[in-house]
């Protein structure tokens, strides 16, 4: 099983906010165990992993707009989908998020994945109540429409 948190070595940028992934793309970071520590380690000495390898993936992480300038450039990254139907998109309950020196990774599809340290620090006990999912979801989405008032999206 993936780690839920990665010790945060790699610095961060001072205006980072909001990144949002298709759904595709995030999966493909958060099912990677190396890209999650390329993330958070500045130095690939650390992982023991070839020089190229970490570079190849600090780029991707670049191009999804994670890391820039080598720094992480996110406070939270959410995945999303486009509903083609509905002409909308969706979120999903996968999520990143960077707290103190520490980045989590929350999955709330299932059994409510999440660090106990994080659930403290959104204000939650540690009891694994049915309802902790639903009510984690929507303090993120609180947290995320935070990002949305009054900001100008441009892609």
């Amino acid at each position: 099983m993936q780690e839920l948190c990665y010790q945060l070595r790699r610095e961060r940028q001072e205006k980072a906010g909001l990144v949002m992934l298709n759904r595709e793309e995030f999966r493909k970071i958060m099912e990677n165990e190396i890209f999650m520590k390329v993330l958070a380690e500045p130095d690939y000495r650390e992982l023991n992993i070839s020089k190229s390898y970490y570079y190849y993936v600090l780029e991707r992480l670049g191009k999804d707009k994670l890391v820039e300038d080598g720094k992480v450039n996110f406070k939270v990254a959410v995945s999303y989908e486009f509903d083609y139907r509905n002409e909308t998109l969706k979120l999903d309950p996968l999520y990143l998020m960077v707290r103190r020196d520490v980045v989590h990774l929350i999955d709330l599809r299932r059994d409510c994945r999440i660090d106990y340290a994080l659930l403290a620090e959104l204000g939650f006990s540690e009891d694994r109540s049915p309802s902790l999912c639903r009510k984690v979801r929507r303090a993120l989405c609180e947290e995320i429409k935070q990002y949305f008032k009054g900001a100008i999206l441009a892609f």
